[in-house]
C-alpha cells in the first residue's frame, strides 16, 4: 500500500471541522537559482462563512476569526522551513466565496517544507474553543535542488514512519455494507453535502522551460502533485466506495484505480523529477 493513496483516503477525517466547503490552491513557483515564491490561495463558501457568523453570535456575540489572518500566516511562513516569510496578503472575493491569497518567499527550495494538509486553513468559528491543530496531522513534502545550467528539482511527497505490519489480515467474514444498506446511503448523502466545495491542489510550476520529468500530470510548466474535488468525488458514490476498499500491490495498480475516479489527480511516484532550463 502506498503513502500517497493511505493520505488520499486519510484526508477525509484530517480537520473535518476546519476544511469543509474550503478550497486551498498551493502553487510553488521555482526559480532557476532554486529561490522562488510560494502562493496560497484559500476560499471559504459565502454560506459557511455567514454561519459561522452566526455561530460566533450566539457563543456571545463574539466575532469569528478573520479569513486573513496576518498573524497567522507569519506563523506558518516561520513553518515552513528556514529563510521562508511572508511577502505579503490580500482579501478576495468571489461569487460564492471570501478568502484570501498570500504570497511567501524562500531562499532556498531545499529548506521548504510544505504542508499539503488543508486543516487550519480555515478559521474557527469562536474564539471560545479550540479547534484541532494543523500541526498535529503535519504532511509535509519536501524538495532537493540542484543547481546548473540545467537546474533539477526532486519532490519528494510525504513520508511514513517505518513500522511492523504484517500482511494483509484474513477477512473475518463479514463485508463491509454496500450502497443498498440504508445506514450507508445516509452517511454517504451527509458526506456529500459535507465535502461539497472542499478542493485541496498543489501545484509546482518551475520557471523556465522542463526539459524531461517523470511527473503524472503536467500541463505546459505547471506540475499538478495533487488535486482533490470532494465534492466531485462523492457524486459517483459506487465508484468512491468500491476505490476505498482496495488495497492495490503495485504502482501501477494504484495509478489504474486513480486514473478515471473523478475530481481526482495525484501524483504516485516515489519522488517527482524536474530538469528544466531558466528563460
Amino acid at each position: 500500500m502506498f503513502t500517497q493513496l493511505r493520505l488520499f483516503v486519510a484526508a477525509l477525517a484530517v480537520g473535518i471541522f476546519l476544511t469543509a466547503c474550503v478550497d486551498v490552491q498551493t502553487v510553488v513557483h521555482v526559480k532557476p537559482d532554486g529561490s522562488g515564491v510560494v502562493e496560497e490561495t484559500v476560499l471559504m463558501k459565502k454560506e459557511m462563512v455567514a454561519m459561522m457568523k452566526s455561530m460566533a453570535a450566539g457563543m456571545g456575540g463574539g466575532a469569528p476569526a478573520p479569513l486573513l489572518d496576518e498573524a497567522k500566516l507569519q506563523e506558518s511562513a516561520a513553518g515552513m522551513g528556514s529563510g521562508v516569510t511572508l511577502l505579503d496578503a490580500e482579501p478576495i472575493t468571489t461569487e460564492t466565496g471570501e478568502g484570501y491569497r498570500a504570497r511567501f518567499a524562500f531562499a532556498d527550495i531545499n529548506q521548504l517544507r510544505l504542508d499539503q494538509n488543508p486543516g487550519g486553513r480555515a478559521p474557527d468559528a469562536g474564539d471560545t474553543t479550540d479547534g484541532p491543530a494543523a500541526a498535529d496531522k503535519e504532511e509535509p513534502v519536501t524538495f532537493l535542488f540542484q543547481a546548473g545550467d540545467e537546474p533539477l528539482l526532486v519532490i519528494r511527497p510525504p513520508r511514513e514512519e517505518a513500522t511492523e505490519q504484517s500482511p494483509k489480515e484474513e477477512d473475518s467474514g463479514d463485508a463491509p455494507a454496500g450502497l443498498d444498506d440504508p445506514g450507508a446511503q445516509m452517511a454517504m448523502m451527509m458526506m456529500s453535502q459535507f465535502f461539497d466545495g472542499l478542493r485541496v491542489a498543489v501545484y509546482v510550476v518551475p520557471e523556465g522551460e522542463i526539459i524531461e520529468t517523470n511527473a503524472t500530470h503536467r500541463e505546459g510548466s505547471r506540475i499538478t502533485l495533487m488535486e482533490m474535488d470532494f465534492g466531485k468525488l462523492l457524486k459517483d458514490p459506487e465508484r468512491f466506495q468500491a476505490f476505498v476498499q482496495q488495497e492495490p500491490d503495485s504502482l501501477e495498480e494504484a495509478k489504474s484505480l486513480m486514473k478515471d475516479l473523478p475530481g481526482v489527480k495525484i501524483d504516485l511516484n516515489p519522488e517527482v523529477q524536474i530538469r528544466f532550463r531558466g528563460n
